[in-house]
């Protein structure tokens, strides 16, 4: 071995046990990684979504009023609302984002309570890479938040009115975050009735304590209530959750309309909601996605594989995927036992986003990772108690067998090897695929000089993130309207709800070229395959291959 070569070695060594060294080296590679991964990501249509209300509401209460119909509280949009002032151009969200996950990555590298090997492999695993880092979304936010909270409450004198901050401000980030907030809050309800010595030495440690209480439920309460107000629906939003597409396919089918988010949950059968809700653990703990199919993302290798053959008209890839979720759950369940802090959050964390899946929203991949993030804050409380305490369920004082913390250690490990396998699976596929086709449409028009011309686009869902590259209005035939981002409400959803066939489209079409003199350029989500004699349609150029559903393109001029 050369003596360059053996230096080397040295000072990586050195690196790796001087801790302070080993964590800014993993936070800056991560930085860079993400950012490259960010920056090369084409973002989609919820990404963009968000943006488009962000910055086409004229005031915060105009934003307010536009979210009603979204089920997501205002933090994130806030955010968007104030970079929207800075510039109208969309990218500067992925510069939000990157702060964000590297944030993540900080605290819990910094603070978390695991080895290093676990926090290497924490940070480019699947969801703190790619789903919370790489994509744009308000779930980062609110992983960031779940961690403040994991290292407030982990600190060695909690500061109660930081405490609540950090919960009200995670009950705003999504229903995730709020159900989050929910389970934090019931723990520190359950240490104060639990633990008499822990009161007093609380007490004694802290002055105005009583105060500081009172002043920490107030701002938790009160955040909380504004976050459930903002996420309850109004009496005419379209979608009603799980529950009332079961229903409506029970009853006669003379109304098959419904909003396009009811259109993807009602293709869904109850025994197909029943399986995507029992297989929430598996899917989030081993979310290594099935690369046979070309709509990768957010699949699974065995939840989602068609090979699999059906028992008793039952699908054995989700019996098998269904009953390793409950293993998962018992065996840390009862890993979790001689801490009941970890263990009361586990268990009734998991029990209120499974119900909540099954009841209001089947689970996409970005919301079967809080089953994750709930694994990972569990195991953060369990490893922060030195002192074993007995939980609710023991009668005695039990010490914590080292045979089951090495068993533990191994388990998550083991876990975190595998979502590092998958973050580097999605993330490859991103550099590789675009995510999304509509900055590229963006793209086309603007060399060839067509910004001024009227732009039809549908489905309107689909082809709406082409409004915020251009920064422009888009003729919507879904609702006979020129517009950016779109509002779910049943009045307005009364025309968007139609189903239009391409004769429709080109018709609101011909009616258009009476009233516009500028030149017309139709964008499909789907090859155009009708004709009518008063309008040429010319295909421009197509772009395909893109990982998210719906987000292939089909540019028409028209004459």
């Amino acid at each position: 071995m050369t003596k360059s070569k053996s230096n080397l070695i040295l000072k990586l060594r050195n690196i790796f046990q001087d801790s302070a060294n080993f964590y800014k080296l993993l936070v800056l590679t991560f930085f860079v990684i993400c950012a490259i991964g960010i920056f090369h990501h084409e973002m989609w249509r919820d990404e963009l979504e968000a943006w488009l209300l962000a910055r086409d509401s004229v005031s915060i209460t105009n934003l307010l009023e536009n979210l009603k119909y979204t089920g997501h509280p205002a933090l994130w949009y806030l955010c968007l609302y104030v970079l929207a002032k800075i510039t109208p151009n969309p990218t500067i969200i992925q510069f939000l984002q990157l702060v964000i996950a590297t944030g993540i990555v900080l605290i819990v590298v910094y603070y978390g309570k695991f080895t290093k090997l676990q926090k290497a492999l924490f940070c480019f695993g699947y969801f703190p890479l790619y789903e919370y880092g790489v994509i744009s979304r308000s779930y980062g936010l609110g992983v960031l938040l779940i961690f403040s909270f994991c290292a407030l409450f982990c600190s060695q004198n909690r500061n109660f009115i930081l405490i609540a901050i950090s919960l009200g401000l995670l009950a705003h980030t999504s229903i995730y975050g709020f159900i989050f907030a929910f389970t934090f809050a019931l723990l520190l309800m359950l240490m104060g009735t639990r633990n008499r010595d822990e009161r007093q030495k609380l007490l004694l440690s802290q002055k105005n304590l009583k105060s500081k209480l009172v002043i920490a439920a107030a701002i938790y309460l009160f955040c909380m209530s504004t976050a459930m107000l903002q996420m309850i629906p109004p009496s005419n939003a379209s979608y009603k959750g799980n529950l009332s597409v079961v229903t409506k396919q029970n009853k006669s089918k003379e109304n098959k309309v419904n909003s396009t988010s009811n259109q993807k949950s009602a293709k869904l059968s109850p025994v197909k909601i029943i399986e995507r809700t029992s297989t929430s653990i598996w899917r989030s703990y081993v979310p290594i996605p099935d690369v046979s199919q070309n709509n990768i993302w957010g699949s699974n290798f065995i939840s989602d594989n068609n090979n699999f053959p059906e028992i008793a008209s039952l699908d054995s890839a989700s019996l098998i995927t269904a009953s390793f979720s409950l293993i998962w759950l018992i065996v840390f369940g009862f890993i979790f036992r001689h801490s009941y802090q970890a263990f009361w959050v586990y268990i009734l964390g998991n029990f209120i986003m499974i119900i909540f899946s099954f009841v209001v929203k089947v689970p996409e991949i970005r919301h079967y990772g809080h089953l994750f993030i709930l694994l990972i804050a569990c195991y953060w409380i369990y490893n922060h108690n030195r002192y074993v305490q007995p939980s609710l369920v023991s009668l005695t004082k039990l010490d914590v067998n080292p045979l089951t913390r090495n068993f533990c250690q191994v388990l998550l490990t083991t876990i975190l090897f595998i979502h590092l396998c998958a973050g580097i699976m999605m993330y490859s596929v991103d550099l590789v695929r675009p995510f999304s086709n509509s900055q590229k449409v963006a793209q086309f028009i603007r060399e060839n000089q067509w910004e001024n011309s009227v732009i039809v686009g549908s489905k309107d869902v689909y082809v709406s993130p082409l409004s915020a590259w251009l920064n422009k209005k888009i003729y919507y035939p879904e609702t006979e309207s020129f517009d950016t981002f779109t509002v779910w409400t049943s009045q307005k959803n009364k025309k968007s709800n139609q189903n239009l066939s391409p004769q429709d489209i080109l018709h609101q079409i011909e009616t258009l070229k009476e009233h516009h003199s500028e030149n017309i350029l139709l964008v499909l989500d789907q090859e155009l395959k009708a004709k009518i004699a008063s309008i040429d349609t010319k295909l421009l150029v197509s772009y395909e291959d893109a990982i998210a559903l719906n987000e292939n393109y089909y540019v028409y001029s028209v004459d």
